[in-house]
């Protein structure tokens, strides 16, 4: 136990080293981060309302207008029933449950497929509030009559958690998310392929908490994105092997969890505490994974893209997908300060292109513009945001900022300007994004496979307050 204990320590000291090295290599992002805070309480005693979310940039190129995903908005959990088509099913719904109670009591088993069938249908009509209530009676109805946690309430479950997403109740839907995944590896075990959807979803939420900052320990989040996402891959690679189309999306979750740990050095000090490092061990034991259950960074994210390049190369995918693969490795490098490797790789990639057909398109399309990178990780970047819990975007206003500035050879962000107009309203908002914009890495313009600097590349960044 004393040999364990003290391999335990040594190990988190060398992953602690490692984070360190990174965080060193970014001191400017951290003394910019420092005068962030003072302008937020400049911006915060002035009355305006402080950035709280900042999208990854968009190009903004010729002719095309950038495209940012939609955001679903916390909805009004008072929401009313509108249209005699809807009201009809309601009152369809309702008579059959009377009739039903009627037959055969309150607990009726007949009642849980009924109330599934109307809570979804208050679900598509935005009444969650009216959903929960009904979902939850269905669950009682169900373990009732078939046990406490049965296989039977999986899609109630997951119903549940929608609506408690929708309303923006993150400790009921993190509650629930635990509950989900427990009657499922009740049911199944942890090596029965049917858990990789709730894996799957138990990881992309606790990367979304991360993002929102719920939770006592945002590492400890990290943590159990990258478990889950992990067991998840392994899985889906014993039981459907690499053939398989969610192969790479597995990976890029894998990547991402990788990258948000290594932007977050810091998050490794609150789930070095015997408590936090316990629940995560049993976890990992739950799910038969090996290894730490500290969140990594560069080397899983590394092993993740050179297995997506792998898998590429043996299912002989186009020229542009592996082409692709390659560029996020040499990215992933660039990140990392590996500049010697990210070369290497970009002008690999490079000449591959060269000898395929319409090579000189594809090397426009990847390496004619900079590019925000990674180019498979979306999350929001979380501004320093005072509170015990950010906001979901859903229930922020939104806006927008366009910049001028230059790319180095090495990604990095200079020189950045704004194009807005700037008013007594925006100016704050547009000079904190444009900060942010700063800590951003970009793929650099190749010409010839080599990396070169650039002026006047142009983003839009959308920002949420």
């Amino acid at each position: 136990m004393a040999s364990q204990s003290i391999e335990r320590r040594i190990a988190l000291s060398l992953i602690s080293l490692g984070l360190l090295l990174f965080a060193v290599a970014g001191m400017s992002h951290v003394r910019a981060a420092e005068e962030d805070v003072a302008a937020e309480e400049e911006e915060a005693e002035a009355g305006r309302a402080l950035v709280v979310f900042v999208d990854k940039p968009a190009p903004l190129l010729e002719g095309a207008e950038p495209q940012f995903p939609p955001v679903a908005r916390i909805v009004d959990p008072q929401n009313e029933v509108e249209g005699t088509a809807q009201l009809q099913s309601i009152n369809q719904f309702n008579l059959s449950i009377q009739q039903q109670e009627n037959a055969g009591g309150a607990w009726n088993s007949a009642l849980f497929e009924t109330l599934s069938g109307l809570g979804n249908l208050q679900q598509q009509l935005q009444n969650h509030s009216e959903a929960l209530s009904t979902f939850d009676r269905a669950l009682h109805i169900s373990r009732i009559n078939n046990g406490l946690h049965t296989a039977q309430q999986l899609p109630i479950v997951g119903e549940i958690i929608e609506s408690h997403l929708a309303l923006g109740n993150w400790e009921q839907a993190d509650l629930y998310y635990d509950y989900l995944f427990y009657i499922q590896h009740r049911a199944f075990g942890s090596s029965d392929p049917s858990i990789i959807p709730v894996l799957t979803e138990l990881g992309r939420w606790n990367m979304r908490a991360f993002s929102i900052g719920f939770g006592d320990s945002l590492g400890l989040r990290l943590s159990t994105a990258q478990l889950a996402f992990n067991a998840a891959f392994r899985l889906l690679d014993t039981h459907y092997g690499r053939s398989d189309e969610r192969f790479t999306p597995f990976l890029h979750n894998i990547a991402s969890s990788a990258f948000q740990t290594a932007i977050h050095p810091g998050l490794i000090d609150e789930i070095d505490r015997p408590d936090y490092l316990m629940e995560q061990d049993d976890f990992r034991r739950l799910l038969d994974e090996e290894g730490s259950s500290v969140p990594q960074g560069f080397a899983p994210g590394e092993k993740a893209l050179q297995e997506i390049i792998a898998f590429h190369e043996q299912v002989g995918s186009s020229p542009r997908q592996l082409a692709q693969a390659k560029a996020d490795l040499a990215d992933w490098y660039l990140i990392f300060g590996r500049r010697r490797d990210a070369e290497s790789v970009y002008l690999e990639t490079w000449n591959y292109l060269a000898d395929q057909e319409n090579g000189t398109r594809l090397q426009e399309e990847l390496f004619a513009t900079a590019i925000p990178i990674p180019t498979f990780d979306s999350t929001p970047r979380v501004i320093n945001y005072r509170g015990s819990e950010r906001p979901d975007r859903g229930q922020l206003h939104a806006d927008y900022g366009d910049f001028r500035f230059e790319v180095s050879r090495l990604g990095e962000v200079r020189r950045v300007q704004i194009e807005n107009e700037e008013s007594a309203a925006n100016a704050g908002q547009l000079q904190r994004v444009a900060r942010e914009l700063r800590r951003n890495y970009f793929r650099p313009v190749l010409q010839e496979g080599v990396p070169v600097t650039t002026e006047n590349n142009r983003a839009r960044v959308r920002f949420w307050y």
